[in-house]
Protein backbone atom coordinates (compact mmCIF):
# COMPACT_ATOMS: atom_id res chain seq x y z
CA UNK A 1 0.00 0.00 0.00
CA UNK A 2 1.41 3.39 -1.01
CA UNK A 3 2.32 5.83 1.71
CA UNK A 4 0.47 9.14 1.61
CA UNK A 5 1.73 12.64 2.32
CA UNK A 6 0.09 16.03 2.52
CA UNK A 7 2.64 18.80 2.01
CA UNK A 8 1.44 22.27 3.05
CA UNK A 9 3.05 25.51 1.88
CA UNK A 10 1.92 29.13 1.31
CA UNK A 11 0.72 30.23 -2.11
CA UNK A 12 2.09 28.91 -5.41
CA UNK A 13 4.53 25.97 -5.36
CA UNK A 14 6.03 27.32 -8.61
CA UNK A 15 7.26 30.48 -6.88
CA UNK A 16 10.88 30.94 -7.91
CA UNK A 17 12.73 30.81 -4.60
CA UNK A 18 15.03 28.18 -3.16
CA UNK A 19 12.53 27.21 -0.49
CA UNK A 20 9.71 26.54 -2.94
CA UNK A 21 12.07 24.71 -5.28
CA UNK A 22 13.12 22.44 -2.42
CA UNK A 23 9.48 21.71 -1.53
CA UNK A 24 8.55 21.05 -5.15
CA UNK A 25 11.46 18.72 -5.80
CA UNK A 26 10.90 16.75 -2.58
CA UNK A 27 7.26 16.20 -3.52
CA UNK A 28 8.26 15.08 -7.00
CA UNK A 29 10.88 12.67 -5.71
CA UNK A 30 8.50 11.16 -3.15
CA UNK A 31 5.97 10.64 -5.94
CA UNK A 32 8.71 8.91 -7.95
CA UNK A 33 9.22 6.60 -4.96
CA UNK A 34 5.56 5.59 -5.13
CA UNK A 35 4.12 7.92 -2.50
CA UNK A 36 0.73 9.54 -2.95
CA UNK A 37 1.55 13.24 -2.51
CA UNK A 38 -1.13 15.89 -2.02
CA UNK A 39 0.02 19.51 -2.33
CA UNK A 40 -1.91 21.79 0.03
CA UNK A 41 -1.64 25.48 -0.86
CA UNK A 42 -2.19 27.83 2.08
CA UNK A 43 -2.85 31.58 2.14
CA UNK A 44 -0.25 33.26 -0.08
CA UNK A 45 0.13 36.17 2.34
CA UNK A 46 2.09 34.08 4.84
CA UNK A 47 4.04 35.02 6.91
CA UNK A 48 2.28 38.41 6.91
CA UNK A 49 -1.14 37.25 8.11
CA UNK A 50 -3.53 38.12 10.93
CA UNK A 51 -4.39 35.91 13.90
CA UNK A 52 -7.71 34.79 12.41
CA UNK A 53 -5.87 33.47 9.33
CA UNK A 54 -3.36 31.66 11.54
CA UNK A 55 -6.13 30.00 13.53
CA UNK A 56 -8.15 29.12 10.44
CA UNK A 57 -5.08 27.61 8.78
CA UNK A 58 -4.16 25.60 11.86
CA UNK A 59 -7.68 24.16 12.04
CA UNK A 60 -7.53 23.30 8.34
CA UNK A 61 -4.23 21.46 8.85
CA UNK A 62 -5.62 19.63 11.87
CA UNK A 63 -8.29 18.12 9.62
CA UNK A 64 -5.81 16.52 7.20
CA UNK A 65 -6.40 12.77 6.98
CA UNK A 66 -4.50 11.11 9.83
CA UNK A 67 -3.53 8.30 7.44
CA UNK A 68 -1.34 10.88 5.69
CA UNK A 69 2.02 12.12 6.84
CA UNK A 70 1.77 15.90 7.19
CA UNK A 71 4.64 18.29 6.43
CA UNK A 72 4.17 22.03 6.97
CA UNK A 73 6.60 24.52 5.45
CA UNK A 74 8.07 26.89 8.01
CA UNK A 75 7.17 29.98 5.99
CA UNK A 76 3.61 29.38 7.21
CA UNK A 77 4.16 27.39 10.40
CA UNK A 78 6.67 29.82 11.86
CA UNK A 79 4.12 32.55 12.50
CA UNK A 80 1.33 30.27 13.76
CA UNK A 81 2.75 30.24 17.27
CA UNK A 82 0.42 28.69 19.82
CA UNK A 83 -2.19 28.03 17.12
CA UNK A 84 -0.01 25.10 16.02
CA UNK A 85 -1.31 23.30 19.11
CA UNK A 86 -4.63 22.96 17.27
CA UNK A 87 -2.86 20.78 14.70
CA UNK A 88 -1.09 18.65 17.29
CA UNK A 89 -4.33 17.91 19.15
CA UNK A 90 -5.65 15.97 16.16
CA UNK A 91 -2.54 14.58 14.53
CA UNK A 92 1.29 14.59 14.46
CA UNK A 93 3.07 16.75 11.91
CA UNK A 94 6.57 17.50 10.63
CA UNK A 95 7.89 21.04 10.29
CA UNK A 96 10.21 21.93 7.41
CA UNK A 97 12.46 24.87 8.28
CA UNK A 98 14.57 26.42 5.52
CA UNK A 99 15.81 29.10 7.91
CA UNK A 100 14.22 30.78 10.95
CA UNK A 101 11.86 33.56 9.92
CA UNK A 102 13.24 35.98 12.52
CA UNK A 103 16.61 35.92 10.73
CA UNK A 104 15.18 37.49 7.57
CA UNK A 105 17.03 40.74 6.84
CA UNK A 106 15.15 44.03 6.97
CA UNK A 107 12.79 43.14 9.83
CA UNK A 108 12.30 45.67 12.60
CA UNK A 109 13.32 44.52 16.05
CA UNK A 110 9.74 44.08 17.29
CA UNK A 111 8.74 41.87 14.35
CA UNK A 112 11.91 39.79 14.60
CA UNK A 113 11.30 39.20 18.32
CA UNK A 114 7.65 38.32 17.76
CA UNK A 115 8.50 35.89 14.97
CA UNK A 116 11.17 34.18 17.05
CA UNK A 117 8.74 33.65 19.91
CA UNK A 118 6.04 32.48 17.51
CA UNK A 119 8.31 30.04 15.69
CA UNK A 120 9.62 28.63 18.96
CA UNK A 121 6.05 28.01 20.13
CA UNK A 122 5.05 26.42 16.83
CA UNK A 123 8.08 24.15 16.62
CA UNK A 124 7.39 22.93 20.14
CA UNK A 125 4.19 21.37 18.77
CA UNK A 126 5.86 19.59 15.85
CA UNK A 127 6.61 15.89 16.24
CA UNK A 128 9.64 16.19 13.98
CA UNK A 129 11.59 18.97 12.28
CA UNK A 130 13.49 18.74 8.99
CA UNK A 131 16.03 21.46 8.22
CA UNK A 132 18.18 22.10 5.17
CA UNK A 133 21.56 22.75 6.82
CA UNK A 134 23.59 21.87 9.89
CA UNK A 135 23.67 25.55 10.87
CA UNK A 136 19.87 25.75 10.95
CA UNK A 137 19.81 22.62 13.13
CA UNK A 138 22.23 24.20 15.61
CA UNK A 139 20.31 27.48 15.52
CA UNK A 140 17.05 25.75 16.42
CA UNK A 141 18.74 23.86 19.24
CA UNK A 142 20.63 26.85 20.66
CA UNK A 143 18.14 29.68 20.10
CA UNK A 144 14.72 28.02 19.85
CA UNK A 145 14.94 25.39 22.58
CA UNK A 146 14.44 22.46 20.19
CA UNK A 147 15.67 19.03 21.29
CA UNK A 148 18.52 17.75 19.14
CA UNK A 149 16.81 14.36 18.74
CA UNK A 150 13.86 16.08 17.11
CA UNK A 151 15.79 17.54 14.15
CA UNK A 152 16.93 15.89 10.91
CA UNK A 153 19.19 17.63 8.38
CA UNK A 154 18.38 17.00 4.71
CA UNK A 155 20.34 19.33 2.46
CA UNK A 156 19.06 20.36 -0.97
CA UNK A 157 20.04 18.40 -4.05
CA UNK A 158 21.34 19.26 -7.50
CA UNK A 159 20.86 18.10 -11.07
CA UNK A 160 24.05 17.40 -12.98
CA UNK A 161 23.98 14.81 -15.82
CA UNK A 162 22.84 16.82 -18.84
CA UNK A 163 24.62 20.08 -18.05
CA UNK A 164 27.40 21.39 -20.24
CA UNK A 165 28.68 24.84 -19.30
CA UNK A 166 28.57 27.04 -22.39
CA UNK A 167 32.11 28.32 -21.93
CA UNK A 168 33.73 25.22 -20.44
CA UNK A 169 36.21 25.03 -23.33
CA UNK A 170 37.42 28.63 -23.02
CA UNK A 171 41.18 28.84 -23.18
CA UNK A 172 42.53 31.15 -20.46
CA UNK A 173 44.36 34.07 -22.00
CA UNK A 174 45.64 37.34 -20.67
CA UNK A 175 44.49 38.92 -23.96
CA UNK A 176 40.89 37.75 -23.58
CA UNK A 177 38.86 40.96 -24.04
CA UNK A 178 35.37 39.45 -24.05
CA UNK A 179 32.92 40.96 -21.62
CA UNK A 180 32.77 38.83 -18.49
CA UNK A 181 29.16 37.83 -17.92
CA UNK A 182 28.19 37.86 -14.26
CA UNK A 183 25.00 36.18 -13.05
CA UNK A 184 23.12 36.57 -9.78
CA UNK A 185 19.96 34.66 -8.88
CA UNK A 186 17.74 35.68 -5.99
CA UNK A 187 14.65 37.68 -5.11
CA UNK A 188 15.14 41.42 -4.70
CA UNK A 189 14.71 41.39 -0.94
CA UNK A 190 17.04 42.92 1.69
CA UNK A 191 18.50 39.53 2.69
CA UNK A 192 20.03 38.94 -0.75
CA UNK A 193 22.31 41.99 -0.47
CA UNK A 194 21.94 43.38 -3.97
CA UNK A 195 22.69 46.87 -2.63
CA UNK A 196 26.11 45.63 -1.49
CA UNK A 197 26.71 43.95 -4.85
CA UNK A 198 25.84 47.05 -6.88
CA UNK A 199 28.14 49.23 -4.78
CA UNK A 200 30.96 46.69 -5.07
CA UNK A 201 30.60 46.59 -8.85
CA UNK A 202 30.66 50.39 -8.94
CA UNK A 203 34.24 50.14 -7.70
CA UNK A 204 35.34 48.12 -10.74
CA UNK A 205 33.61 50.05 -13.51
CA UNK A 206 36.88 50.19 -15.40
CA UNK A 207 36.68 46.45 -16.11
CA UNK A 208 34.65 44.85 -18.90
CA UNK A 209 31.75 43.04 -17.19
CA UNK A 210 27.97 42.80 -17.35
CA UNK A 211 25.59 41.54 -14.63
CA UNK A 212 22.22 39.85 -15.11
CA UNK A 213 20.02 39.50 -12.01
CA UNK A 214 17.22 36.95 -12.15
CA UNK A 215 14.75 36.91 -9.28
CA UNK A 216 11.34 38.07 -8.13
CA UNK A 217 11.19 41.87 -8.03
CA UNK A 218 7.62 41.98 -6.66
CA UNK A 219 8.09 40.49 -3.17
CA UNK A 220 9.64 43.68 -1.76
CA UNK A 221 8.76 46.55 -4.15
CA UNK A 222 10.50 49.18 -2.03
CA UNK A 223 13.75 47.20 -2.08
CA UNK A 224 13.50 46.63 -5.83
CA UNK A 225 12.96 50.37 -6.34
CA UNK A 226 15.95 51.19 -4.15
CA UNK A 227 18.16 48.83 -6.14
CA UNK A 228 17.07 50.38 -9.44
CA UNK A 229 17.81 53.86 -8.08
CA UNK A 230 21.18 52.71 -6.79
CA UNK A 231 22.11 51.30 -10.19
CA UNK A 232 21.29 54.66 -11.76
CA UNK A 233 23.14 56.64 -9.08
CA UNK A 234 26.24 54.47 -9.60
CA UNK A 235 26.17 55.00 -13.36
CA UNK A 236 25.60 51.31 -14.06
CA UNK A 237 22.43 51.45 -16.17
CA UNK A 238 22.97 49.07 -19.09
CA UNK A 239 25.66 47.17 -17.24
CA UNK A 240 23.31 45.67 -14.66
CA UNK A 241 20.01 44.24 -15.90
CA UNK A 242 17.27 43.33 -13.41
CA UNK A 243 15.31 40.69 -15.31
CA UNK A 244 12.75 39.71 -12.69
CA UNK A 245 11.53 36.15 -12.20
CA UNK A 246 12.11 33.98 -15.27
CA UNK A 247 11.00 30.48 -16.34
CA UNK A 248 13.47 27.63 -16.07
CA UNK A 249 14.40 27.60 -19.76
CA UNK A 250 15.41 31.27 -19.63
CA UNK A 251 17.32 30.72 -16.39
CA UNK A 252 19.13 27.80 -18.02
CA UNK A 253 20.20 30.03 -20.92
CA UNK A 254 21.69 32.52 -18.48
CA UNK A 255 23.58 29.84 -16.57
CA UNK A 256 25.00 28.56 -19.84
CA UNK A 257 26.06 32.05 -20.95
CA UNK A 258 27.55 33.13 -17.61
CA UNK A 259 31.22 33.27 -16.71
CA UNK A 260 30.87 33.94 -12.97
CA UNK A 261 28.11 33.61 -10.37
CA UNK A 262 27.92 36.18 -7.57
CA UNK A 263 25.49 36.72 -4.71
CA UNK A 264 26.07 38.97 -1.68
CA UNK A 265 23.55 37.46 0.75
CA UNK A 266 23.22 38.70 4.31
CA UNK A 267 21.93 35.30 5.47
CA UNK A 268 21.32 31.88 3.93
CA UNK A 269 19.75 28.78 5.42
CA UNK A 270 21.77 26.82 2.86
CA UNK A 271 22.36 28.78 -0.34
CA UNK A 272 20.78 26.72 -3.12
CA UNK A 273 21.68 29.26 -5.80
CA UNK A 274 25.36 28.82 -4.97
CA UNK A 275 25.09 25.03 -5.31
CA UNK A 276 23.14 25.39 -8.55
CA UNK A 277 25.90 27.58 -10.00
CA UNK A 278 28.50 24.92 -9.15
CA UNK A 279 26.71 22.35 -11.30
CA UNK A 280 27.09 24.66 -14.27
CA UNK A 281 30.80 24.91 -13.66
CA UNK A 282 30.68 28.56 -12.66
CA UNK A 283 33.24 30.25 -10.42
CA UNK A 284 31.25 31.41 -7.39
CA UNK A 285 31.68 34.56 -5.33
CA UNK A 286 29.51 34.75 -2.23
CA UNK A 287 29.48 35.61 1.45
CA UNK A 288 29.97 33.82 4.74
CA UNK A 289 26.28 34.34 5.42
CA UNK A 290 24.75 31.77 7.74
CA UNK A 291 25.02 28.29 6.26
CA UNK A 292 26.53 29.70 3.06
CA UNK A 293 29.96 29.54 4.70
CA UNK A 294 29.62 25.75 4.61
CA UNK A 295 28.04 25.63 1.16
CA UNK A 296 30.96 27.66 -0.18
CA UNK A 297 33.70 25.77 1.66
CA UNK A 298 35.39 24.41 -1.46
CA UNK A 299 38.31 25.54 -3.69
CA UNK A 300 36.15 26.86 -6.52
CA UNK A 301 34.47 29.55 -4.43
CA UNK A 302 35.40 32.83 -2.80
CA UNK A 303 33.39 33.75 0.30
CA UNK A 304 33.80 37.21 1.81
CA UNK A 305 32.46 38.61 5.07
CA UNK A 306 28.81 39.69 5.12
CA UNK A 307 28.33 43.31 4.00
CA UNK A 308 32.05 43.74 3.34
CA UNK A 309 31.68 45.79 0.19
CA UNK A 310 35.42 46.30 -0.28
CA UNK A 311 36.24 42.60 0.06
CA UNK A 312 33.51 41.78 -2.45
CA UNK A 313 34.84 44.39 -4.89
CA UNK A 314 38.35 42.96 -4.52
CA UNK A 315 37.13 39.42 -5.20
CA UNK A 316 35.16 40.54 -8.24
CA UNK A 317 38.10 42.50 -9.60
CA UNK A 318 40.39 39.51 -9.29
CA UNK A 319 38.02 36.98 -10.87
CA UNK A 320 36.91 39.30 -13.67
CA UNK A 321 40.51 40.24 -14.47
CA UNK A 322 42.06 36.77 -14.44
CA UNK A 323 40.80 34.26 -17.04
CA UNK A 324 43.21 31.62 -15.75
CA UNK A 325 41.73 31.90 -12.27
CA UNK A 326 38.22 31.54 -13.67
CA UNK A 327 39.27 28.37 -15.45
CA UNK A 328 40.72 26.91 -12.24
CA UNK A 329 37.59 27.82 -10.27
CA UNK A 330 35.38 26.40 -13.03
CA UNK A 331 37.07 23.02 -12.86
CA UNK A 332 36.92 22.99 -9.07
CA UNK A 333 33.19 23.80 -9.22
CA UNK A 334 32.45 20.88 -11.52
CA UNK A 335 34.46 18.49 -9.36
CA UNK A 336 32.76 19.65 -6.15
CA UNK A 337 29.29 19.41 -7.70
CA UNK A 338 29.83 15.71 -8.23
CA UNK A 339 29.99 15.26 -4.46
CA UNK A 340 26.67 16.96 -3.75
CA UNK A 341 23.42 15.11 -3.13
CA UNK A 342 21.17 14.45 -6.11
CA UNK A 343 17.49 15.25 -5.74
CA UNK A 344 16.78 11.53 -5.90
CA UNK A 345 18.93 11.02 -2.81
CA UNK A 346 17.17 13.91 -1.09
CA UNK A 347 13.81 12.26 -1.74
CA UNK A 348 15.05 8.99 -0.28
CA UNK A 349 16.38 10.74 2.82
CA UNK A 350 13.11 12.65 3.24
CA UNK A 351 11.06 9.47 2.99
CA UNK A 352 13.30 7.69 5.50
CA UNK A 353 13.06 10.60 7.94
CA UNK A 354 9.26 10.62 7.85
CA UNK A 355 8.96 6.85 8.19
CA UNK A 356 11.50 6.58 11.01
CA UNK A 357 9.78 9.30 13.04
CA UNK A 358 6.45 7.49 12.85
CA UNK A 359 8.18 4.24 13.82
CA UNK A 360 9.94 5.91 16.75
CA UNK A 361 6.67 7.44 18.00
CA UNK A 362 4.89 4.10 17.75
CA UNK A 363 7.66 2.44 19.73
CA UNK A 364 7.49 5.16 22.39
CA UNK A 365 3.72 4.76 22.70
CA UNK A 366 4.08 0.98 23.10
CA UNK A 367 6.64 1.47 25.86
CA UNK A 368 4.40 4.00 27.60
CA UNK A 369 1.46 1.57 27.49
CA UNK A 370 3.45 -1.39 28.81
Amino acid sequence: MARSLTFAFPGDINTLTGGYLYDKRVMAELANLGWQVDALSLDDRFPWVCDSTKERTARRLSQVDTNHYLVVDGLALGVMGHYAELIKRNRPFTALVHHPLALESGLDRQTAKAWQQSEQAALAQASHIIVTSNLTRLTLIDQFGVAASKVTVIMPGVDIPLRTPHRATDVPSSTNTNTVELLSVGSLVPRKGFDILVQALAQIKQLDWHLSVIGDDQRAPDTASQIRNLIADCGLVGRIDLLGAQPNDVLTEHYQAADVFVLASRYEGYGMAYAEAMTWGLPVIGTQAGAARDTLAWPGAIAVAVEDQQALANALERVVSEPALRQQMRQAALEHAQRLLTWGQVGEQFASALISQISNRSASHRQADS
